[in-house]
C-alpha cells in the first residue's frame, strides 16, 4: 500500500514525523515534548481513502522497556481528521492508519487526568484553546495476550465532540508524553439537530406481547419511551483502543478493507469517503415505520434487537421544527443480552407528551442505529465499552424519517 502505516503490540515512542518518500537510512525529525509548531506534524483534514493515504508518515518506534522480539522493528502511522469544525451537538474522527501495530486481547486503562483517548499506538488529548495546557499524564497500560504479530494496517479512530462553542486543541501524543502531532477543531454556534435518548420500561404486567398475525420468526418486542433530555452521539470510543476495520490495503486502485478478520474483504474507491462521525445519508436497507404508538424496525443486515435505548437514537420533529433534548449527562445501566435479528417492535415507544406534541400537530421521527452504544454529548468522555459481534456492521446507520399526526 502507498504511503502505507505500521504498527506494534506493544505501547509506542513516536521517532518522528516523514513524507511519503523520505530516503532510507536519513534520520527522521525529532519531536520535541511540548506541542512546538515546528517540531510536530499537523493533522490535515481528509475526507476520502485516498486523501488518507496521501498523508504524511509518522514513524514508530517500540518503547524499548516493553517490547518483545517477536514483535516488528518499525510502525508506521497515518494521521487525519475528519474536519476542521463541527457543529454543537455534533463531532468529528480522528483517524491513525497503522501497520505492523498490534492490538492486544485485552486493554487495562487507567483513566487519564487530562480527558485523553488512545489512538492505537498514540493518545490524544483534548483541551479548550482558551485554557492553560495541562501536563501530560501517563497512561498506565498493560497489554496481555495479543495476537500474532503481523505487518497488517489497521484504521484506528477517536472522536471529539461538540460539546460547547468554542475552539479545541487536539495534541497527539506518544508512550513517552512527547506531541508528534496537532491541530484545532472549532465547535460552531450553530447546532445540529440532537439526537435524543429512549429509556427503558417494563414489561407489561400480563406478560410478553404476544405475536400478531403475520409477525416475522426473529421479530424482537422492547419496550422503551422517548425522553425530554439527554442529546446524544454514537459511541466511537472502543475503536481507539481495537481496529474499526482491519486488513486495510491498496488493491487494483481501491482499498481492500474487512470490519472483522473472520469476514470477506470488502472494496472501495479511493475516492470513497472515510467513516464520518454521523452518517451523511439515509440506509435504504433500515427502515422505520409507525403502527399506531409503536415504531416498527426493519433490517436488511442483521442487527442487535435487545435494549434499544442502548443501541438506537432517535430524534422527531413537531410540526416540521426540531425537538431539541434537555441536559443530561447520566443515564442507567447499559446491561443486557444478545439479541440479533432483523425485525424490532417498540410498542408504545411514541408518547407525544414527551417531546411537547398536542393532538393535531404533524410528527416526524426518525432513528439511527448504534451497534456499539452511545455516549452524551460531553466534553468528558467515558473510555470503553464492549467489543462488537463478529459479523456486524461496526458503524451508524440511519433510517427513514416517518411521520403522523397526533390523535
Amino acid at each position: 500500500m502507498r504511503n502505507s502505516p505500521a504498527m506494534l503490540a506493544m505501547v509506542m515512542l513516536i521517532v518522528g514525523c516523514a513524507g511519503p518518500a523520505r530516503p532510507p537510512g536519513t534520520q527522521a525529525v525529532r519531536p520535541t515534548s511540548q506541542p512546538d509548531e515546528k517540531a510536530i506534524c499537523r493533522i490535515a483534514v481528509v475526507t476520502t481513502w485516498g486523501d488518507l493515504l496521501a498523508q504524511p508518515l509518522v514513524e514508530v518506534q517500540p518503547d524499548p522497556k516493553l517490547v518483545q522480539n517477536q514483535q516488528p522493528a518499525l510502525v508506521r502511522v497515518l494521521l487525519g481528521i475528519e474536519a476542521g469544525a463541527c457543529p454543537r451537538y455534533g463531532g468529528v474522527l480522528v483517524y491513525a492508519l497503522t501497520e505492523g501495530y498490534v492490538p492486544p486481547d485485552r486493554i487495562e486503562r487507567k483513566p487519564s487526568e487530562v480527558g485523553e483517548q488512545p489512538l492505537g499506538p498514540l493518545r490524544m488529548a483534548i483541551i479548550r484553546a482558551d485554557e492553560a495546557p495541562a501536563h501530560a499524564q501517563a497512561v498506565d497500560m498493560m497489554m496481555r495476550d495479543s495476537e500474532s504479530p503481523g505487518r497488517d494496517a489497521r484504521l484506528f479512530v477517536a472522536p471529539i465532540m461538540g460539546a460547547r462553542p468554542g475552539r479545541l486543541r487536539v495534541t497527539i501524543y506518544d508512550s513517552a508524553n512527547r506531541a508528534i502531532a496537532a491541530c484545532e477543531v472549532t465547535v460552531t454556534e450553530q447546532a445540529v439537530h440532537p439526537w435524543a435518548v429512549f429509556r427503558p420500561v417494563a414489561r407489561p404486567a400480563d406478560g410478553p406481547e404476544q405475536p400478531r398475525p403475520g409477525d416475522p420468526d426473529d421479530l424482537t418486542v422492547d419496550h422503551v419511551k422517548p425522553r425530554g433530555d439527554g442529546a446524544a452521539v454514537p459511541d466511537w470510543t472502543q475503536f481507539g483502543d481495537w481496529p474499526l476495520f482491519t486488513d486495510v490495503r491498496a488493491r487494483d486502485g481501491g482499498v481492500e478493507l474487512r470490519s472483522d478478520p473472520e469476514l470477506s474483504a470488502a472494496q472501495v474507491s479511493m475516492n470513497n469517503s472515510l467513516p464520518r462521525f454521523m452518517p451523511a445519508e439515509v440506509d435504504p436497507g433500515l427502515k422505520l415505520s409507525v403502527r399506531g404508538a409503536d415504531l416498527e424496525i426493519v433490517s436488511r443486515e442483521p442487527i442487535i434487537t435487545a435494549r434499544a435505548d442502548w443501541h438506537f437514537l432517535v430524534r422527531w420533529w413537531v410540526n416540521g421544527r426540531p425537538f431539541v433534548p434537555g441536559h443530561l449527562e447520566a443515564s442507567g445501566d447499559q446491561n443486557g443480552v444478545l439479541i440479533v435479528g432483523r425485525h424490532l417492535r417498540l410498542p408504545g415507544a411514541i408518547d407525544p407528551a414527551a417531546i411537547g406534541a398536542r393532538p393535531g400537530d404533524r410528527v416526524g421521527v426518525q432513528i439511527m442505529y448504534c451497534e456499539h452504544g452511545w455516549t452524551f454529548v460531553t466534553e468528558h468522555m467515558e473510555i470503553l465499552k464492549a467489543r462488537h459481534p463478529a459479523g456486524l456492521t461496526p458503524l451508524p446507520r440511519l433510517s427513514n424519517r416517518a411521520e403522523f399526526t397526533v390523535e
